[in-house]
């Protein structure tokens, strides 16, 4: 993962003190009760919004503890372990959700036994993905409560640091970090379904490191990646209905459901990748999104940009 201790990636002429202040604590405090709610609570049937917020809010989490370099303080790897499973789990119940939404706005129209047979495989895999899920969050609950807290207490730490200090190896790390990000993101050769998926993963990256600060989150940069991010995600939904539909369906070549599945799945292949190649055409290169990877750069001197 790309991880920067402030994460500004915007807002040129500012000081380095001033950026490395815009850390969003209260987004972070946002995402540790979210966590911490549904952990007490352990639902035996989640609701399809309460999985994606407790999905979102341990990504975030994650994302932030490792960005603030706290994995090897007391406690805290033991915080991550817990919050990249509880994300695997629940991300795992937020699949069969998205792709049974997905089913439902299929045309059935002559295959309804075929796409009652596909509702029901999906039903029955959430069912046990979230049975799952609650086993897990079901251990040590009240170790992983604390361990949020004390991992927030990490992360206010940091950030009343680097409130007081002008932490120079922090911004030529911010700035080496971001560099790396937009150059995989700028060039990534030729986008095929083999890797626009992969492409995606490193989109999720540079928007983590964005939406950390308050400030960085508002520039036009993060709504385009987020839009871009989404897009690439739900074309892959589509390939694993597709997948999963050829496995539970009898039909073969000659079933609509599945010819209709694969067509929704292309045009979605067709946006994602139009979407991209407008990102790296006209966000991704020297210029809006981008300024304050130079402005940090100038804060320090030439010797930082190379």
């Amino acid at each position: 993962m790309i991880s920067c201790p402030a994460a500004e990636l915007r807002l040129p002429g500012r000081s380095v003190q001033s950026i490395s202040m815009a850390l969003d604590l209260e987004r972070i405090h946002k995402s540790a009760r979210r966590v911490a709610k549904f952990v007490k609570r352990n639902p035996k049937r989640p609701t399809s919004g309460a999985v994606h917020r407790l999905r979102t809010s341990a990504r975030h989490l994650e994302n932030a503890l490792v960005t603030l370099e706290l994995e090897s303080k007391r406690g805290i790897d033991a915080l991550l372990r817990r919050l990249k499973k509880t994300h695997r789990l629940a991300g795992a119940v937020r699949d069969m959700d998205v792709l049974t939404g997905n089913a439902l706005t299929i045309d059935g129209r002559g295959e309804q036994d075929c796409l009652v047979r596909l509702l029901e495989h999906l039903g029955a895999e959430r069912s046990k993905r979230a049975g799952k899920l609650r086993a897990a969050l079901a251990k040590r609950r009240r170790q992983a409560r604390r361990s949020l807290e004390r991992g927030l207490e990490r992360v206010e730490r940091v950030s009343e640091r680097s409130r007081q200090n002008d932490d120079e190896a922090s911004v030529h790390a911010a700035v080496a970090r971001a560099l790396q990000a937009k150059s995989a993101l700028s060039h990534p050769g030729r986008l095929t379904r083999n890797n626009l998926h992969a492409y995606r993963l490193k989109v999720k990256e540079l928007r983590d490191i964005l939406r950390l600060s308050a400030e960085a989150a508002d520039s036009a940069l993060v709504p385009k990646l987020e839009e871009v991010k989404a897009a690439i995600g739900d074309w892959h939904d589509w390939v694993e209905l597709s997948e999963i539909a050829a496995e539970v369906l009898d039909h073969g070549a000659a079933c609509e459901l599945s010819k209709r599945i694969a067509a929704t799945r292309e045009s979605k292949y067709r946006h994602a990748l139009s979407l991209t190649q407008s990102l790296i055409t006209h966000l991704l290169q020297p210029g809006p999104g981008l300024e304050a990877i130079a402005a940090i750069a100038e804060e320090k001197g030439p010797d930082v940009a190379h």
